[in-house]
C-alpha cells in the first residue's frame, strides 16, 4: 500500500506512532530503515507533522477532526495524566484558561522542562508510579479517544506537590486558587485520609491533614 493511501486512511485518527506506520506498511514488505525514510520525506514534504521522537501527526488539511491536545499525552505515556491547574481550569474550578498542558508520569520526558508542540504545550512532571494509580478518571471523546485526568481533589493535591505549597486550611486554597466556592462545596474532603496513605510523601501528609479539618 502507497503511504499516501496509508495517510488517507488515517485521516480520521490523524495522531499516530512509527510503530503504528511500520504496522501498516508491513504488508509492502517495508523495513524499518526504509519506514523511517518515508517520515522523514513526508514530514520535509509537510505531508506529516513531527510532534516528539516516534510520534506524528496529519497537517490540518488531512484531518477529518480535530486532535484533543490531552491524546498526545496518551500516545507518550498511556498512565501519564492531566493534573494541576490544567485539570482545575479543564473542570471549571478556576477562572483562568490555562494553555500549559500540566500532566505527571513515572517517565522522563523532556527532562521534565516544558516542551511546545503543535497540538499544545506540556509540562510533565516525573513522579513516584503510586501517584498515577489513585484519583485519576478516563475520559472518553466522541471520536473512541480517551485520556486519563485527575479528579478535583487530586488536582490540588498534585498542584500542591508540583508547588511544594501547604495551605493551612481550605479558606487559604480557596484563597489563593481562587476556586470555584459552589464547585469546591462538592468535592469529597474524606478521601484525603486514604490519599494521604496513597502519596507516601511528608510534604503530601501535612497538605492532606491541613485539608481534612
Amino acid at each position: 500500500m502507497e503511504f499516501q493511501q496509508i495517510i488517507q486512511k488515517r485521516a480520521k485518527d490523524p495522531m499516530f506512532t512509527k510503530s503504528e506506520i511500520e504496522a501498516s506498511l508491513r504488508r509492502s514488505s517495508a523495513t524499518k530503515a526504509s519506514v523511517a525514510n518515508i517520515l522523514k520525506r513526508a514530514v520535509a514534504r509537510n505531508d506529516l507533522i513531527r510532534l516528539r521522537s516516534g510520534i506524528y501527526c496529519l497537517p490540518e488539511k488531512f484531518r477529518k477532526r480535530l486532535i484533543s491536545p490531552f491524546e498526545l499525552l496518551n500516545k507518550l505515556d498511556p498512565y501519564a495524566y492531566v493534573t494541576g491547574l490544567t485539570a482545575l481550569s479543564h473542570l471549571n474550578l478556576i477562572p483562568e484558561a490555562i494553555g500549559l498542558i500540566t500532566a505527571f508520569s513515572d517517565k522522563s520526558i523532556a527532562e521534565q522542562k516544558p516542551f511546545r508542540t503543535q497540538i499544545g504545550t506540556y509540562r510533565i512532571t516525573k513522579v513516584p508510579r503510586n501517584f498515577l494509580m489513585f484519583g485519576v478518571e478516563n475520559v472518553y471523546l466522541k471520536q473512541g479517544i480517551s485520556y486519563r485526568m485527575a479528579t478535583p481533589l487530586k488536582a490540588i493535591l498534585d498542584h500542591a506537590f508540583v508547588t511544594q505549597k501547604v495551605w493551612p486550611n481550605r479558606d487559604a486554597l480557596i484563597y489563593d486558587l481562587r476556586l470555584d466556592e459552589e464547585y469546591f462545596a462538592t468535592i469529597d474532603w474524606s478521601k484525603l485520609g486514604t490519599y494521604k496513605e496513597k502519596y507516601q510523601h511528608p510534604l503530601m501528609t501535612e497538605v492532606c491533614e491541613n485539608l481534612y479539618e
